[in-house]
């Protein structure tokens, strides 16, 4: 689990909808969480490990992810920084493939804005899938 004052360095991804006339606003927004989020903790994320994609959230070509997920193989980040969850996939079983991709890499999953309850479910869901998702 991130801690405050963590010297750990982490990849920021955005996703934002395709031909949505706010897209750039909700991207500004996400960015903004995400940055306020790694000040007041102590982490670092490089220039370059900020990612963004416009895509649909089922969609699943995105080329920001696949650099995160490169960077957490390479063992570079220990954590990924998202505002919500379902900026990774909405699809579920993507979306669990994923966090275990980079669960296995011993890369945390950090949804900022999803918390304490977001939490206690993926921990309720580990023990029901015999496995470890921690976020």
């Amino acid at each position: 689990m991130v801690q405050d004052g963590d010297k750990i360095t982490a990849a920021a991804y955005v996703r934002v909808a395709p031909g949505d006339d706010l897209g750039e606003r909700k991207a500004e927004i996400q960015r903004a969480v995400i940055r306020k989020y790694a000040a007041r903790r102590g982490l670092i994320i490089p220039d370059e490990y900020w990612f963004i994609d416009e895509c649909s959230g089922l969609k699943g070509d995105r080329p920001g992810l696949q650099q995160v997920l490169r960077l957490s193989r390479e063992r570079k980040i220990q954590a990924v920084l998202v505002s919500h969850l379902s900026a990774l996939h909405r699809y579920v079983p993507t979306l669990i493939r994923v966090i275990r991709a980079l669960d296995k890499d011993g890369v945390e999953v950090v949804p900022i804005l999803e918390g304490p309850v977001l939490d206690a479910f993926l921990d309720a869901f580990s023990r029901a899938a015999g496995g470890s998702l921690a976020v």
